[in-house]
């Protein structure tokens, strides 16, 4: 098993090193913080997080809602909106956009690590990622699954899908061919 790794994109530096420090002592959870989307880029574009945590309003034109669209179109991770915006509308916006949790400025520590547990329980991981490196992807026919990749392919061209759509797939993908149950 390895350590859950978060990135966390936040311009309030105190806020984020308070949080960081706690979720690593409390949870052993490993956590990169970042100020911007820019600054976030490389390390979504390196070994991926198993989740993101993204404030609403961000320095340089890239909001919250940006990053969970883009979430939902190419890394497809868990993710909490932790923002001052605290009136129904923002929540109820974020949670469609692709949010899987919100958090309203000030928050409890024991509140955040029991929402990114609570999260992670829902996202199939359990808070801690387990060791996928020797994880051959699942053919069948013109279909090629990914899981480490996350990357769904067919006939060669990428598939759009969502989180739960891959994992629903991935999952019926690896059973044997005579265990599915038949569609009437």
């Amino acid at each position: 098993m390895m350590q859950m790794h978060i990135l966390w994109i936040e311009d309030e530096t105190k806020l984020l090193h308070e949080c960081k420090a706690y979720l690593e002592a409390a949870e052993g959870y490993k956590v990169t913080g970042a100020a911007s989307y820019a600054e976030a880029l490389p390390v979504l574009a390196g070994d991926k997080p198993d989740l993101l945590i993204v404030d609403w309003m961000l320095p340089g034109g890239t909001t919250g809602l940006d990053i969970c669209k883009r979430n939902a179109r190419e890394w497809q991770l868990p993710v909490i909106m932790v923002t001052a915006k605290g009136d129904e509308f923002d929540k109820v916006l974020a949670l469609e956009i692709g949010a899987d949790d919100y958090l309203t400025k000030p928050f409890g520590l024991r509140e955040l690590s029991a929402r990114i547990k609570a999260v992670m329980r829902r996202a199939g991981a359990g808070g801690v990622r387990e060791e996928r490196s020797g994880e051959a992807p699942i053919r069948r026919g013109p279909l090629v699954i990914d899981g480490l990749r996350m990357e769904v392919k067919l006939d060669g061209r990428p598939v759009d899908l969502t989180r739960t759509e891959f994992q629903l797939l991935a999952k019926l993908a690896a059973q044997p061919a005579g265990l599915l149950p038949a569609c009437s």
